[in-house]
């Protein structure tokens, strides 16, 4: 049973964890720009990309350069006060037409972008282009016909592009008239489709482009570049309305009204959730900082996204009892700890909406969009772009103990439940003497051996929380004879 919390200690407890307040990215000398991230009728809210140097890539009407003197919205990449104009509008051959940019996918390293953009200005579908940051020119498209796409996806690693597009007869197999999703491998310039039964939407690729995940018919869907499979991650239910991979393949975050997929979740409200790609295990990671459940929508806005290992998730929900507004939202499952980002310097939740999440691989950098007026100065009055650094420190955090513990007298094994994001067994170790000395742990289930072990004496621990006292241990009850 889950207990509540007085709403003052629980917002106590979520502005209380050191994390600085939102700093404005869309800004030229302190001023707040206009309508970042889409707004007046260029489009929803967009994630705007963010690489571990702290380098934000983001649209942007607002002309930060004088040389962007095309009125339409493009995209801008930069630290905080150092921004560089990095569109397709400003970068193709003078006189090449191109309107509005829809969207922005941007390798790990900066050194490749995918851009969903429109071909003219007055285009009513957006288009995709591929560009170097550092070329001077670039092909508008890397496909043959310049088809319409209505959701793009980049791998880390920059070698493959994922893309849903309407337009029939891309390959020779595509005639039906609906949405279909394709990759396209950039080193040899070739386009495959990958066949689902139903329009696929929300479509997330892995680092190095061999994992994609995506929903279609309300299921989610993994999909093996390499094995050519798609697999129904069946676990995840019958109502996934968003959902993205992490960078390294191990979980997908999605988002459903569903209820039943975790124990005790009967609440009829969407949330968001964490899933192994393999199906075999499902957390819920919409819990607000008191232990509770949110008692409004969480997730339903925008798709969950993780970081790299799928340590840090971040997902769009209100706080039930304190604001209408929807705020973003921090948990961190391997301390089983949640935050919340859109929290102004003086503690005050944003007033407007935000939205758009998007996650630096290694997680210490996170950015949202809003229109919030109480969360920079001056106040802003558009949609604009925020980022949020949680600080080295955060990354060093020492993880938790394994969740459970099995010891077979019989077989002289013991078993653990893994700790996200340390998922190999040589990320952890075990003691048989109540922690005096360690080993590194071979496997799980792992052989200790014909050994007498008295209760308490058994321990598991993962690695990264050597020099930590005992109490960070998972420890058996039992022992072996």
């Amino acid at each position: 049973m889950r207990y509540a919390l007085p709403l003052v200690v629980l917002f106590c407890s979520l502005i209380a964890s050191g994390i600085e307040a939102p700093q404005l990215v869309s800004e030229q000398d302190g001023e707040p720009g206009q309508s970042a991230s889409g707004t007046n009728g260029f489009g929803g809210a967009v994630a705007s990309p963010v690489l571990d140097d702290g380098r934000v890539f983001f649209l942007t009407l607002t002309p930060f350069t004088p040389f962007d003197e095309n009125g339409l919205v493009d995209v801008y990449s930069g630290p905080l006060g150092e921004l560089d104009y990095v569109s397709l509008a400003g970068r193709l051959p003078q006189g090449t037409p191109t309107g509005n940019a829809e969207a922005v996918g941007v390798s790990h390293d900066g050194s490749v972008v995918a851009v969903s953009r429109y071909e003219l200005a007055l285009d009513p579908f957006p288009r995709a282009a591929i560009l170097n940051p550092d070329a001077t020119i670039v092909s508008r498209t890397p496909l043959t016909g310049n088809p319409e796409v209505t959701g793009i996806s980049l791998s880390g690693d920059g070698s493959r592009l994922v893309l849903i597009s309407p337009t029939d007869g891309l390959v020779p197999t595509d005639s039906n008239g609906r949405p279909d999703l394709f990759h396209y491998a950039l080193a040899d310039d070739t386009l495959s489709p990958i066949a689902t039964t139903a329009a696929p939407t929300s479509v997330t690729i892995g680092t190095t482009g061999g994992l994609i995940a995506f929903v279609a018919g309300g299921a989610l869907h993994v999909y093996d570049v390499n094995g050519n499979a798609t697999t129904v991650l069946a676990a995840a239910g019958s109502a996934v309305t968003g959902a993205s991979v992490s960078g390294n393949g191990a979980w997908i975050a999605f988002s459903s009204a569903q209820d039943g997929l975790v124990t005790g979740d009967q609440d009829g409200l969407a949330d968001a959730f964490v899933i192994r790609t393999d199906g075999s295990e499902v957390r819920q990671v919409s819990v607000l900082p008191s232990g509770e459940d949110f008692t409004t929508a969480a997730g339903s806005l925008d798709r969950p996204v993780l970081s790299e290992d799928g340590r840090f998730v971040c997902f769009v929900a209100g706080l039930p009892g304190r604001s209408a507004a929807a705020q973003i939202w921090l948990r961190d499952t391997q301390q089983a700890r949640t935050y919340c980002l859109s929290v102004s310097a003086g503690s005050a939740l944003a007033d407007v909406d935000c939205r758009a999440p998007a996650i630096a691989a290694g997680g210490r950098y996170i950015t949202f969009c809003s229109a919030a007026t109480n969360l920079s100065v001056p106040a802003a009055t558009v949609r604009q772009v925020y980022l949020v650094d949680l600080g080295p420190s955060w990354l060093d955090v020492i993880p938790v103990a394994p969740s459970r513990l099995w010891l077979d007298d019989v077989a002289d094994v013991i078993a653990w439940e893994w700790v996200l994001g340390y998922e190999t067994a040589s990320d952890y170790e075990i003691s048989l003497d109540g922690g005096v000395s360690w080993a590194v742990a071979t496997g799980n289930p792992s052989w200790v051996g014909n050994l007498a072990v008295a209760a308490g004496q058994i321990m598991v621990r993962v690695r990264a929380g050597e020099g930590n006292a005992a109490g960070d241990s998972v420890v058996a009850p039992a022992g072996l004879t």
